[in-house]
């Protein structure tokens, strides 16, 4: 399958105007990282410094501006010069979003936890499964960063691969949420904690699409997820794909 990303970037490789984008996204993804680390210690640790959400708030608008400031590069490089690159600018669009977003989520996970003032505790049935899928998003983040630096494929289809069953686990927990005895403050937290880690996680495969997937099919890979859902259920991959 031709990868457009793959085959365009050696033309981006020495130019100083691509590495310094490349550069900035690497920046945006950074701050990512200290946004994730930070809420996980909030959220499993009870760990809350008294700096700690204006060190959040501040790390957001970081991320937001270095997200500006690619789109501005990269729509100031199409109206003045005749060499562009469109479908690397495109990727660059869409993949700026999608760490933007990760951002926006830590955000709102934060929000979330600071409605129950401290009272999630490992005594709670939902600590152990959110934590679960909480603590398999660093190394994640970490992975979609490196597959990023690198243009590498393989670690590319990895995020994928366990984004995706990653993903299938959150949407079972807010089904089992829904059916659970909790206050209602509790499930709506627990809820929206395990929808805001799939987006995240979403947004990191969104990410890792770009550098196997071309650019029509970035952030949209029905087939990919097909064979592995059938992979995971038959222990056969899915003919074709």
């Amino acid at each position: 399958m031709m990868n457009i990303f793959k085959e365009i970037i050696s033309a981006w490789r020495g130019n100083k105007f691509n590495v310094a984008t490349q550069n900035d996204f690497n920046r945006m993804m950074s701050e990512t990282k200290k946004m994730l680390n930070l809420v996980m210690l909030y959220v499993f640790k009870n760990k809350k410094t008294p700096d700690m959400e204006e060190r959040l708030y501040q790390e957001d608008i970081f991320v937001n501006k270095f997200e500006r400031k690619i789109r501005k590069r990269l729509v100031e490089h199409l109206a003045i010069t005749h060499q562009v690159d469109i479908g690397m600018t495109l990727v660059m669009m869409s993949i700026t979003k999608d760490a933007e977003r990760i951002g926006d989520y830590c955000k709102n996970i934060f929000q979330c936890f600071n409605l129950l003032k401290g009272k999630f505790t490992p005594k709670n049935k939902y600590y152990k499964p959110l934590k679960e899928i909480g603590m398999k998003i660093l190394p994640l983040n970490e992975k979609t960063t490196r597959a990023f630096k690198k243009f590498d494929g393989k670690i590319a289809s990895d995020i994928i691969d366990d984004g995706y069953k990653l993903e299938r686990k959150c949407d079972e927990l807010v089904a089992d949420i829904t059916r659970s005895k909790l206050s209602a403050n509790e499930a709506v937290v627990m809820a929206m904690t395990a929808r805001f880690f799939k987006r995240i996680i979403a947004h990191m495969c969104n990410i890792a699409s770009s550098i196997v997937y071309p650019v029509h099919k970035i952030d949209f890979f029905p087939k990919h997820r097909d064979s592995v859902h059938l992979k995971a259920k038959t222990g056969k991959k899915k003919a074709g794909c």
